[in-house]
């Protein structure tokens, strides 16, 4: 509902969305990881900030709302949640739970 990147979704942070009264339009602000370069074309591993925001729908706005009252961590997925790793890992090293057995399912690449 964005065209946010993986690694991008699990990096946004608390605050992130904001609303344009003007044009009607709700944006997302975060992190893009693909093509982040420096002056010298150099890859920034850490990602840098979006010059555009993405654009969401309300719902993905209020999604985010509740994310945000789920816990303190400056990450709306922090790490400890439930996957392992840090949040920049990929969807690969993922973890979750069934909804059926409430056991931990690792996502594996296709």
């Amino acid at each position: 509902m964005s065209g946010a990147r993986v690694g991008e979704v699990l990096n946004l942070r608390r605050g992130c969305i904001k609303h344009d009264k003007n044009a009607n339009l709700w944006l997302m602000e975060g992190l893009y990881f693909k093509g982040a370069e420096d002056e010298n074309g150099n890859k920034i591993p850490e990602g840098q900030p979006r010059e555009d925001p993405w654009v969401v729908l309300e719902i993905v706005a209020r999604a985010v709302t509740v994310l945000e009252r789920l816990h303190p961590h400056p990450l709306l997925f922090p790490p400890e949640s439930n996957r392992t790793g840090d949040a920049r890992r990929a969807k690969s090293d993922w973890v979750t739970h069934d909804e059926t057995s409430r056991s931990p399912v690792t996502w594996q690449p296709s």
